[in-house]
């Protein structure tokens, strides 16, 4: 009987530790992660950054240019994005006029996550 339960008790221990309170989130699903990077170049792209902290649900949006005031002109997002754990990394080429009204293209990557909150954050290689 003692050994049962020993058994029986490594048994639901080894179990609490796959896919419980500890366990990474899953990555946004490709076509709501590109969603989401839609919504984020749009928004730069028209000037409304600021209300993507309100949109529901709010979006955070992180990128060196952009916070340096360059805006964007256009953007192509890529056509192999790439999974890891709970990040959607998505290449993508933009087109950006900094403020000297200097027009360059830069080869972007974005990583897309849930957890904690939906984000869209550069992170280039």
């Amino acid at each position: 009987m003692m050994r049962r339960s020993l058994i029986l008790s490594i048994v639901l221990l080894a179990g609490a530790g796959c896919g419980g309170p500890g366990a990474a989130p899953p990555a946004p699903a490709e076509s709501e992660a590109l969603a989401r990077l839609r919504t984020a170049l749009d928004a730069w792209k028209a000037g409304k950054v600021e209300g993507l902290a309100s949109a529901s649900p709010p979006l955070r949006f992180v990128d060196p240019d952009q916070a340096a005031g360059a805006k964007l002109s256009s953007y192509t997002p890529g056509d192999a994005p790439k999974t890891t754990d709970h990040v959607v990394d998505y290449p993508v080429e933009l087109t950006i006029v900094d403020a000297k009204r200097k027009s360059r293209t830069v080869q972007a990557v974005y990583q897309i996550v849930d957890d904690p909150a939906p984000a869209v954050l550069r992170n280039d290689p």
